[in-house]
């Protein structure tokens, strides 16, 4: 059974994390990823995804000093995967 399927991200994203010296957690997460669906159904996976690459564009950043997350805008092309 699939975890969760999403957008991860390669080390380009990485940079961008370790760049932001206004806050940072003590352990950064090596797999940045966005998250389309926790625990998808068969009808929920979608293989025609598999290996393509996007551009997104990285639009807000928050940190409660446990968790952080950067706010996302998908292409038009990835709305309907986001469940």
């Amino acid at each position: 059974m699939l975890s969760y399927e999403g957008i991860f991200f390669d080390e380009n994203a990485l940079k961008i994390i370790k760049a932001n010296e206004l806050y940072h957690l003590p352990i950064l997460n090596d797999i940045i990823h966005c998250t389309f669906k926790y625990h998808p159904l068969e009808n929920e996976i979608f293989d025609e995804l598999v290996e393509k690459k996007f551009e997104i564009r990285l639009i807000g950043y928050g940190c409660n000093g446990k968790n952080s997350g950067f706010q996302i805008k998908l292409p038009n092309e990835l709305i309907n995967y986001y469940i």
